[in-house]
């Protein structure tokens, strides 16, 4: 249902209708995202397109941890350690 949903949500999205998700799915913001807000300590850490916003160095300084992000646009998979 999940990849359902978000399909509807970015046909939405794509046909100029206003869309706000909030999700602890990093890896549904990062493929399907325009603009991602990553929060620390319920304060805005970044605001950003998903890349930069999801970037290894802002993942470390919200979550403690090493990651980094694998596979082709679209179809991101996020690697975590520590």
């Amino acid at each position: 249902y999940q990849a359902g949903l978000a399909r509807h949500l970015r046909t939405q999205a794509d046909a100029g209708r206003g869309v706000v998700v909030v999700a602890h799915d990093l890896g549904l913001a990062h493929n399907l995202a325009d603009r991602v807000l990553l929060l620390r300590e319920g304060l805005l850490h970044v605001d950003a397109l998903p890349a930069d916003a999801l970037s290894p160095e802002n993942l470390r300084d919200v979550f403690g941890v090493e990651a980094r992000w694998l596979g082709d646009p679209g179809a991101r998979v996020l690697s975590v350690s520590g």
